[in-house]
């Protein structure tokens, strides 16, 4: 909402940083120039001042706020239905909330990319923070609505929420693949992540991990396209006993004939 205190506040801890390490660079001898100060009498020692990660630290809160707002929708939506639990079409009312507030989600992706991320730098990566924490906070919305991953719940679904489902996950996967070209060619990831949230800053708390984003991002990406096979698979299940039922009232009908005065039937 404020793009130039972003900035300000992006540019403050990169300044931070860059003096901070100048001053590690300055006295990373410390110890053994204060030994030798030591040896000739001297007493002074210098570098002595501790810093605080602050890139690490802000990066960390921004990941942790960018779940929490993607909680937070959904929190909404099940409070609503929560409300609306006694009515018949309760849960069908929370099946369809839930792909509206991962629709939003997903579409976001496009508007930090464009319009959030270029007020930190590069090595914040802030697209992929934001990206991962929507796939995974999504994924695990949706896998409570179907019965995981398996969809055991897919068979309660109307036949128009299975195709809003199979279209929200082509719209998931084209989304990530455009933002991420390189998720598209991974087939297996490394982990599964269902009741994890990935851990992004291993090894290096000041900088994301970019090799476990997309991992996490692959895991989502396949996994929610065997849910969009399954979906389709009862697609076609519910509709060819549809069809197959209208056909059998069709063919089993009592017909009337009419004759023209040709002789037509």
């Amino acid at each position: 909402k404020n793009p130039a205190g972003m900035v300000a506040l992006v540019e403050a801890v990169e300044v931070y940083e860059r003096a901070a390490e100048q001053y590690k660079e300055l006295y990373q001898d410390e110890e053994k120039q204060s030994s030798k100060g030591k040896g000739r009498g001297g007493s002074e020692k210098r570098g002595s001042l501790y810093f605080t990660d602050m890139r690490a630290a802000a990066l960390a809160q921004l990941f942790q706020d960018f779940e929490l707002r993607g909680l937070e929708v959904f929190r909404e939506i099940h409070m609503q239905a929560a409300d609306m639990a006694e009515e018949d079409d309760g849960l069908n009312s929370q099946f369809t909330s839930v792909l509206r507030a991962a629709t939003e989600l997903v579409a976001e992706i496009e508007l930090v990319k464009n319009q959030m991320s270029p007020c930190f730098a590069p090595h914040w990566a802030v697209e992929t923070l934001w990206s991962s924490c929507v796939a995974h906070v999504c994924s695990n919305q949706i896998l409570q609505q179907i019965g995981g991953a398996e969809g055991q719940n897919l068979p309660t679904l109307t036949v128009t929420q299975l195709l809003d489902l199979v279209a929200w996950v082509e719209f998931f996967r084209e989304t990530i693949e455009e933002a991420f070209p390189t998720v598209a060619s991974i087939n297996s990831s490394k982990k599964e992540y269902f009741n994890q949230r990935p851990d992004l800053f291993a090894g290096n708390n000041k900088e994301v991990d970019m090799e476990s984003a997309q991992d996490s991002l692959a895991w989502v990406n396949n996994m929610l396209w065997e849910v969009h096979r399954l979906a389709q698979d009862e697609f076609l299940i519910r509709t060819r006993g549809q069809t197959d039922e209208w056909l059998h009232n069709v063919y089993g009908a009592e017909h009337t004939r009419n004759q023209s005065s040709e002789g037509k039937l």
